[in-house]
């Protein structure tokens, strides 16, 4: 039989915790410019295409006068 005798002192944990969070934050550091690449591209469509329908809606009005 093996026995493991493990010690984590109360400075582990936190250290632990710091790890954690830094690995958390560089991940959200380095991924930030693919969900800006996706967030922009859903907007810049809907942009897009509120543009046209404002400019379709104003060649209708002129067409009515």
């Amino acid at each position: 039989m093996i026995l493991l005798l493990f010690y984590s002192d109360p400075g582990s944990g936190m250290m632990l915790l710091q790890i954690l969070l830094a690995f958390f934050a560089s991940c959200v550091y380095y991924f930030r410019k693919y969900f800006y690449k996706i967030f922009r591209r859903r907007t810049h469509t809907l942009a897009e295409e509120d543009i046209q329908n404002l400019a379709n809606e104003s060649h209708v009005n002129e067409s009515e006068v």
